[in-house]
Order: C-alpha cells, then sequence, then structure tokens
C-alpha cells in the first residue's frame, strides 16, 4: 500500500526541443538549431528552482525533440536541478528518450551517472528505406549498436517506438520492427498510429494513411507482442510486466505532473498549464502561457476517457466517489448496448473494453459522456 507521500508524488517532465533534423511527420516544438542549447537550460534549471520547493516526485521524464542530442554535460546540470530542487524517491523511475543517431556510450555513460534507469529509442522502422522516406536520419543498424551501447553503460530498461501507417509500409515492415525489438529483449515497446498534421512536410505532401491497414498492423502488433510476453496496459504501450512506464501511467490516471520547458505541460488539483510554445520569450522568464481550472464535467469527462485507455479500465467506485455520478445508473441503456455489442465488460466495479473494442474506443467513450 502506497504512503500518502507517495500518492500525492509528482511526476516531472522536461522538455528538449532539439533535434540533429526535422522528421517529415513532426509537428512538435523541436528544431534542428542548438546554437541556443547551453542558455535553454539555463531557463530550463532557473524554472525548475523557481517550481521545486522540495516537493516529492518519484518520476521524471525527459523528452523531445531529442535529448540524446544535447551536449554532454548537460543532461547532469538538469538531473542535479532537479535533485537538489526536488525530494526525489530512491527507487524513483528516471526516463529519457534518443534517437539512434545520437544514442552513443557517452550519452548513456552520461545518463547512468545522472541517475536515468529507463530509455525509449526512437526506432520507428527496421526497413531503411522507409526510415529515409519519413525524414529519419538513423539507420537500423544504428539502432542495434544503441541497444548494445546501452546496456554495455548498465542500462536494461529499455523501450522503443514503434509507428504504424507509414508511407508504403508493408506487413513485412511491421513483422520485421517487432521482430527486431523481440529478439533483442527490450522491455517496452510503444505502437503509434501515424498522425498526419497539418503544416508537416507529410501534409503537404497529401499523404493520408489507410486507416483499415493501420487497423490490421495493429491487430498483428498485438497478437504477435502478446505471444512473446508482452502486455498491452495502454492502447498504445506494450510492456513485461513490472515495466509499464510508471510517469505515463500518471498521465493515464489524473495524477500530479509538473512539466519544465518550452510548450511543457502541467497538472495539480483542477489545474492545467501550458508553457509558451516560443522558446525565446521562455528563455526570457515568460513562461506560462496558460491557466486552465477544470470544471467537474471536465474531470468527468477526462477520468472516463483517460481510464478506459488502460487495461486498469474505470473504476466505478472511485469514479462516483469523486464525482457524484452512479455511472452504472446514469448510463445503464448504453452500458448494456455497448455489453451487447462486445464492447466492454464490467469485473466487479471496474468498468473496461474488450480486446476487441481498442479501436472502438472514441465510440464508446462517448456513448458514456
Amino acid at each position: 500500500m502506497m504512503s500518502k507521500i507517495e500518492e500525492e508524488s509528482f511526476g516531472i517532465y522536461i522538455h528538449i526541443p532539439f533535434c540533429k533534423s526535422k522528421c517529415a511527420y513532426c509537428s512538435f516544438v523541436s528544431d534542428a538549431c542548438l546554437s541556443d542549447c547551453k542558455d535553454y537550460v539555463d531557463a530550463l534549471i532557473r524554472e525548475i528552482r523557481d517550481v521545486g520547493g522540495g516537493r516529492h516526485a518519484d518520476t521524471v521524464y525527459i523528452g523531445g525533440g531529442t535529448p540524446s542530442v544535447l551536449k554532454r554535460g548537460e543532461l547532469k546540470r538538469i538531473m542535479s536541478a532537479v535533485r537538489e530542487n526536488f525530494s526525489l524517491f530512491d527507487n524513483a523511475e528516471i526516463s529519457s528518450e534518443c534517437n539512434p543517431d545520437s544514442a552513443t556510450r557517452e550519452f548513456f555513460d552520461e545518463c547512468v551517472s545522472s541517475g536515468v534507469n529507463r530509455v525509449s529509442m526512437g526506432l520507428q522502422s527496421a526497413n531503411d528505406a522507409l526510415l529515409k522516406k519519413i525524414g529519419r536520419i538513423h539507420t537500423f543498424g544504428q539502432f542495434t549498436d544503441s541497444v548494445e551501447a546501452a546496456r554495455a553503460a548498465g542500462l536494461e530498461n529499455i523501450g522503443a517506438d514503434l509507428m504504424l501507417g507509414l508511407p508504403s509500409q508493408t506487413e513485412k515492415d511491421v513483422t520485421d520492427a517487432l521482430r527486431a525489438v523481440i529478439e533483442r529483449g527490450l522491455k517496452h515497446v510503444s505502437v503509434y498510429g501515424l498522425s498526419v498534421e497539418e503544416g508537416t512536410p507529410l501534409y503537404k505532401s497529401g499523404y493520408e494513411p489507410d486507416e483499415d491497414m493501420c487497423a490490421d498492423f495493429y491487430d498483428l502488433c498485438y497478437e504477435t507482442l502478446k505471444s512473446a510476453g508482452y502486455h498491452r496496459y495502454e492502447v498504445s504501450n506494450f510492456a513485461i510486466a513490472g515495466k509499464e512506464c510508471r510517469h505515463n501511467i500518471k498521465y493515464w490516471t489524473s495524477k500530479p505532473y509538473l512539466g519544465f520547458g518550452v510548450a511543457a505541460h502541467s497538472f495539480y488539483g483542477n489545474t492545467r498549464r501550458e508553457n509558451t510554445a516560443d522558446r525565446k520569450r521562455y528563455m526570457t522568464g515568460e513562461r506560462v502561457e496558460k491557466i486552465t481550472e477544470l470544471t467537474k464535467a471536465d474531470r468527468i469527462e477526462e477520468t472516463i476517457m483517460l481510464s478506459l485507455r488502460t487495461d486498469r479500465g474505470l473504476d466505478l467506485t472511485e469514479f462516483e466517489n469523486k464525482s457524484g455520478c452512479d455511472l452504472l445508473k446514469s448510463k445503464r441503456s448504453e452500458i448494456d448496448r455497448l455489453k451487447k455489442l462486445g464492447l466492454i465488460n464490467i469485473d466487479g466495479k471496474r468498468l473496461r473494453l474488450t480486446e476487441q473494442a481498442y479501436y472502438k474506443m472514441n465510440y464508446v467513450i462517448l456513448a458514456l459522456l
């Protein structure tokens, strides 16, 4: 059982907006200009000092962008600031994203010396031609080398991201990528459907993923990973038991988290805060762009939406205690219909999606709101 302090501990997200190059599908706040890298880290540290105040934290997630492109020593500076300004648990999960083209042994050595105990690599595909087509600058061989370098540095909790719906992607491409992560014993696999966002090169090219093909690829991922001993604990995330990303679970269970850096988001109490996406403004101290106070209706909607993404599902008793709404009564006819369609099941006081319902998740959520 968790103590009250553990229950109230924050997750910390740190945004690194630098990349070697911009991928054809990327709409994140990042770019390939590293000239102000040191100044940006200085600004990050100032924000961490201003907000920390000794708060308890049990997860740290360094994302981007590409944290592995930071100049050596900057990651250690960031993590030193976190430890100086937060009460970080001894068993804290500390994750960093990285890309194979910059995930060197030197990077992983700095990760280990900074306390990072989990890394997530952006593989996306094991097909070099396909990687080039979407603007990725790494090769599959570099991914293999990066996994070996991470293990040589002492990191064992290694995960990878895969993407579905890429231009000209085939079933063999997906199978090869799955085999690559399974054979190398990676502990975590994130599987994302490609979203073509306005303003990206892929959007300008007119490309649109085939939704039916993506659904078939997703089913292939689910069955293959399940057979290999991974369980789906969230719609896009699979892990060996005990290696789930504790930080991301905070998002899906509405636990408090603090975001540092340009475009980072925070959530605690009933308030969401969003930092400016303008790096120059952020670095001058003009950080918070938007503050939103969530209404009771907002919280109900978010709880249903986020809970049903996970294998834990929606705890109906906890939901009623927090919202004052008995969902079994207020949505009785909708729940009966969804059960008859085979889209949900109720085990005791917990409502979950069935295995076949994950591609109809939005339909289920809308029916319950």
